[in-house]
């Protein structure tokens, strides 16, 4: 069952995400793809802080596809280390 929280405790979740990757940002994914973050929200299952974003550029980017969707991924995850034998260590997302 997702933890109960208060709304001060979700608006400080949403404070300190959106301080660390903030709307308008743009991002390099670890594979080469640029991201703009467009919003933040509290998905509701879990109550984790999402970060909402859409890509703007990458290896076989179809603008006419691809512009109008937008994702959600757990802010946690931006964060990530992604670890393989294929490259060193590297970061999730870094924002340009």
């Amino acid at each position: 069952f997702p933890m109960k929280l208060t709304t001060s405790e979700i608006n400080t979740r949403l404070q300190f995400v959106r301080s660390v990757w903030p709307v308008g940002s743009i991002l390099q994914h670890y594979k080469g793809g640029m991201y703009l973050i467009t919003g933040h929200c509290l998905y509701t299952e879990d109550s984790q802080v999402h970060i909402i974003y859409r890509r703007i550029s990458g290896n076989k980017f179809n603008s006419m596809n691809e512009a109008t969707i937008e994702f959600s991924r757990p802010a946690y995850e931006f964060s990530d280390i992604i670890k393989s034998d294929e490259w060193p260590d590297i970061q999730r997302f870094t924002i340009i």
